[in-house]
């Protein structure tokens, strides 16, 4: 529903001005492991909008995520800018974001196995700020988008406690695909595929949305985690106002965590409002 959140070239495939936010809270009832510990569930929340530039095929973004994962937290903020030329029936675009990220460890959540550890002693929270950056190249043709974008393009790094700890923000890469088959005037089906390396690791999601008038409901799998199920509708006839919702069931490890991790979603695109377009006027006789 929003590739822009990972990829900035986003902005200038769409011609559209569109504010977006997301909360994410993940294994939610989960019970920390020991009876002391005051961790909450993990949580992410997420605001974007972009908008397009058309007189010289480009578009901008702003975007902010906050991210909690026990006694860490993340916040980023920035600017994107992306470029589109027209390639063969569709338009290729590519795009950078630029902005500052922050990391926050709270230490009296610790709880470490030698107490007197002297790299390890309480100080309250620290917090260390960085640039970053983002880079993406996106292709979009009739119903077709392909995207592949870098997060963490200058690899940030934070030292805590007098430099003893350094945290590396390695680069992640994603490549995005998604394509609508219109099986009547009605109905829609998009399937579409993420696929995420960090490092060593590689995760994968693969899902499809069925789309009937104005709502939508769909399924999709997350590699060696979870199964999705998404709900969503629009609000309004013009399809200016989205809400969505998806449930993640743990299918790997559900044990160590609890089993459901839920997700909302809503967008507006302010559409005739930022084009100056007169609104129509209806009447019982005419229609201007």
């Amino acid at each position: 529903m929003n590739p822009f959140i990972w990829n900035p070239s986003y902005a200038a495939l769409k011609d559209e001005y569109v504010i977006s936010a997301h909360h994410r809270s993940q294994w939610v009832g989960y019970s920390p492991s020991h009876f002391a510990d005051k961790i909450s569930t993990p949580s992410t929340q997420l605001f974007t909008f972009t908008a397009p530039l058309k007189k010289i095929n480009s578009g901008t973004g702003f975007g902010v995520t906050n991210d909690n994962l026990g006694p860490i937290s993340n916040l980023n903020a920035s600017f994107s800018y992306a470029y589109r030329i027209s390639l063969g029936i569709g338009k290729l675009a590519g795009g950078l974001s630029v902005g500052v990220h922050s990391v926050s460890i709270n230490t009296e959540l610790w709880r470490p196995e030698n107490v007197n550890d002297p790299q390890l002693a309480r100080s309250g929270i620290e917090n260390k700020f960085n640039p970053n950056a983002k880079l993406g190249f996106g292709y979009t043709s009739n119903r077709l988008f392909v995207g592949f974008s870098i997060n963490n393009l200058i690899r940030p790094a934070f030292s805590f406690k007098s430099d003893q700890f350094t945290n590396i923000l390695e680069r992640h890469y994603y490549v995005q695909a998604s394509y609508q088959i219109l099986l009547s005037e009605r109905v829609t089906l998009q399937p579409s595929a993420i696929l995420k390396s960090l490092a060593r690791v590689r995760s994968a999601e693969f899902g499809t949305l069925f789309f009937l008038d104005n709502i939508w409901t769909g399924l999709a799998y997350r590699t060696s985690d979870a199964v999705t199920l998404l709900l969503g509708m629009n609000i309004f006839p013009d399809k200016s106002l989205r809400v969505g919702y998806s449930l993640d069931f743990s299918v790997i490890n559900y044990s160590a965590k609890s089993l459901t991790s839920h997700e909302i979603f809503l967008s507006y695109n302010l559409g005739a409002f930022m084009d100056n377009r007169k609104p129509i006027i209806r009447t019982p006789r005419f229609r201007f």
